[in-house]
């Protein structure tokens, strides 16, 4: 399926200047949902809100478990971020005038 760089594997996709950048491939996924937000939110922002788009296993048995491998891999980075996200609040809670406890870490929960 067609997509735009920012879903599946990008070879050629990104552009460097005005040409295709065939110097570099990446593999973009949302490591929380395959299908983000709603129909009509993905029909009127599809930039932003991009299926995943994963390879076939039957076509390329080398990335047997890659799908699940990433996704882990994913939600552990996610984990990170939370955590993170929980430590910043209580600085800006600190140094912030009005700064609302874990408004951080509330936006990246889910």
């Amino acid at each position: 399926p067609t997509s735009f760089y920012n879903a599946g594997w990008s070879h050629g996709k990104e552009k460097l200047g005005d040409e295709p950048d065939f110097a570099k491939a990446s593999y973009y996924f949302n490591p929380l949902t395959d299908v983000p937000g709603t129909k009509d939110e993905r029909e009127k922002y599809p930039a932003s809100y991009p299926c995943n788009k994963w390879p076939n296993e039957d076509d390329l048995p080398q990335l047997k478990d890659f799908k699940q491998s990433a996704q882990k891999l994913g939600k552990i980075m996610h984990q990170a971020v939370a955590h993170v996200a929980k430590h910043i609040d209580v600085m800006a809670t600190k140094k912030v005038v009005g700064y609302r406890k874990e408004l951080l870490f509330d936006a990246m929960k889910h």
